[in-house]
């Protein structure tokens, strides 16, 4: 019988282990450019976006430098089109900043504040997401 306990007890450790590891998601993207996020100013290179399973923070990593911020959302809403990927949105007037992280993971897409210059025209970029993990 206590052989039995402590297998189900380590049975239990490793489902919680597995499911805490299986709900973290990892997502990578291409910045061509220099761009704002959490009041950093970030250079142009890839990118390793995490979330955490419906968590509302992100952790954004140059997969280069290896330099990270993490990333606090504003609203959480639902994304304006549907796309077979995650995408990333920024919006560009002298300078480009993060508008919206959607992971297409079942969750909202999230939304980032940003001052929008008075009397300036914004442009809108918006680049996909790929799954999978940083080296």
């Amino acid at each position: 019988m206590k052989n039995l306990t402590i297998n189900l007890m380590l049975a239990t450790a490793a489902l919680v282990v597995a499911s805490t590891t299986a709900s973290a998601q990892s997502m990578r993207v291409t910045i061509p450019f220099t761009f704002n996020a959490g009041g950093n100013t970030l250079e142009p290179g890839t990118y390793s976006v995490y979330d955490s399973d419906g968590q509302k923070l992100f952790r954004l990593r140059n997969i280069g430098t290896g330099h990270t911020v993490l990333l606090s959302p504003q609203v959480a809403k639902d994304p304006q089109k549907a796309s077979e990927n995650g995408v990333i949105v920024f919006n560009c007037t002298d300078g480009c900043a993060l508008k919206q992280i959607w992971t297409h993971t079942g969750f909202p897409a999230q939304q980032f504040a940003g001052l929008k210059p008075e009397g300036k025209s914004t442009r809108v970029m918006e680049i996909r997401l790929v799954s999978g993990s940083a080296k």
